[in-house]
């Protein structure tokens, strides 16, 4: 602190006291010019959250002995446009004066580093330019002067690498014997590789990519439940002290941005992101890559041809289906859950984990950030993607005979799920069955409160009629049996 016999006037090296700035009342200046310990004055700036042009200036290092000469030119400066006088001599205060320290350098490390023996003729030319002394040589050493202001020199390797920057990187030429791999082996399946085939699918189909900050509001803790608000990472000394959280999940920041364009009448946004999120269990901190995709708006701008078209959870789900399928992920099964995030919600499961949840995002939560339409989420939990990813790529021969189609209705219990179909299908089946599609699903009039209807259609990849009626028989036989299906004939 800088004080006078009173109180404070400024926090040194960073920012004045409001008594103490210049206002057009001011008659008399004094002025200071001023050398700190800039390792201080980082700390005391990110402690107290205050980014001043002086406190740029002073955590990067200066030259004390340039104080004096500045002052004076400061003065004479201000005489000449004020027109007035200098009424005080210049008083310094510099109990320990900071002087020249030296560094000894080693040929055998220049050598080794650079790759090439420079002379030492050329090495003292090169140091004599930027002001570095040598003092002393030896055999195997010699010893440099470090001239104050040079604060980003302190060790023997920045010496050499001020040797190199001068000498020419172009003049080191690449030796017969070196034994390097200038290109690494091509991982088809590394992490970068896939980020990169995602990213591209995604902005092929019209997502934006949006990089967002990893701290969040604590506020958004409000709208988690209770064992995940354990979980939660706070930031000791946080710049901002709303922004003071590690965030748990993407959603949040998404929606920040979603704010963000249509509050400046964007209203149709399909954005990704992949990111990472954070929480504590126990005494251990967990960070993991996840991919967050959000979509809201219309798929299709109304005009005379065709009306809006809004988005829809089927919208999402179709872009994931697309994505599994591109890296050939299989044998998932879709399951029903409830979370405090979304007002409708299915998350896909691989051997019992759950590695990503599609969700319509709660209305409670679209509110807070004052978005007033539907906004659709999918996170991915993206090391489990990565895990599921099948490294052999199998091929099998075109049948030559085409594919037969059956449609098949079922009147079933609303509990039931396309899931649990699914299953069925697959149990016995897989092998002849290729595609499986809902065509239709029907509520209303004609079935009771709890029954729906489902007409799917399956595509069968066999000639032998007979082999095909056995086929269907035995699904009807099993829905039937495990899900009290009527089937429609």
């Amino acid at each position: 602190m800088v004080c006078n016999e009173k109180e404070p006037m400024a926090i040194a090296g960073i920012i004045n006291g409001e008594n103490f700035i210049i206002n057009s009342n001011t008659k008399n200046i004094f002025l200071e010019s001023s050398f700190f310990n800039s390792k201080n004055i980082s700390k005391v700036k990110k402690y107290h959250a205050l980014n001043t042009s002086s406190s740029f200036i002073h955590e990067r290092g200066s030259d004390p002995n340039m104080t004096i000469y500045a002052l004076k030119r400061a003065s004479l400066l201000i005489k000449k446009i004020v027109n007035n006088s200098i009424e005080s001599d210049i008083f310094d205060f510099y109990p320990k004066k900071i002087i020249f320290f030296n560094i000894k350098i080693y040929y055998k490390n220049i050598y080794n580093i650079i790759g090439k023996n420079i002379s030492y003729l050329t090495i003292v030319f090169i140091l004599k330019k930027l002001e570095i002394l040598v003092l002393e040589k030896n055999l195997n050493n010699f010893i440099v002067n470090i001239p104050i202001y040079r604060v980003d020199i302190n060790r023997e390797i920045d010496i050499i690498e001020e040797i190199i920057r001068i000498y020419g990187y172009d003049k080191i030429k690449n030796l017969n014997n070196l034994n390097i791999k200038y290109l690494s082996e091509y991982n088809t399946f590394s992490f970068e590789n896939i980020v990169y085939k995602i990213s591209n699918l995604l902005s092929s189909n019209g997502y934006y990519e949006i990089y967002t900050n990893s701290l969040t509001k604590s506020k958004y803790l409000n709208f988690l439940n209770k064992k995940n608000k354990e979980k939660a990472i706070f930031i000791l000394n946080p710049l901002n002290t709303l922004v003071n959280t590690l965030r748990q999940n993407l959603v949040f920041s998404g929606l920040e941005a979603i704010a963000y364009n249509i509050n400046r009448k964007q209203f149709n946004l399909n954005f990704f992101e992949f990111g990472k999120i954070y929480y504590k269990e126990k005494s251990n901190y967990i960070e993991k890559n996840k991919l967050g995709i959000w979509i809201t708006g219309d798929t299709v701008s109304g005009n005379w041809i065709k009306k809006n078209k809004n988005i829809t959870f089927q919208d999402l789900n179709f872009i994931i289906y697309k994505i599994i399928n591109k890296f050939k992920i299989y044998n998932f099964e879709f399951i029903n859950l409830k979370d405090i995030l979304y007002e409708k919600i299915i998350s896909l499961y691989i051997l019992n984990k759950k590695f990503i949840t599609i969700g319509k995002v709660s209305s409670v939560i679209l509110n807070n950030f004052h978005i007033k339409q539907n906004v659709f989420f999918a996170e991915i939990d993206f090391e489990l993607f990565l895990n599921k990813i099948k490294n052999k790529i199998s091929y099998n021969k075109i049948s030559k005979s085409s594919l037969t189609k059956r449609d098949l209705s079922l009147i079933i219990n609303k509990s039931v799920t396309f899931n649990d179909i699914n299953k069925i299908i697959k149990l016995k089946n897989n092998k002849y069955i290729k595609y499986i599609n809902i065509f239709d699903i029907y509520q209303g009039d004609g079935l009771k409160d709890k029954q729906k209807s489902y007409s799917l259609s399956l595509m069968l990849n066999i000639k032998n009629s007979n082999d095909i009626n056995k086929i269907m028989n035995n699904l009807i036989f099993l829905f039937e049996k495990k899900l009290l299906a009527f089937i429609k004939k």
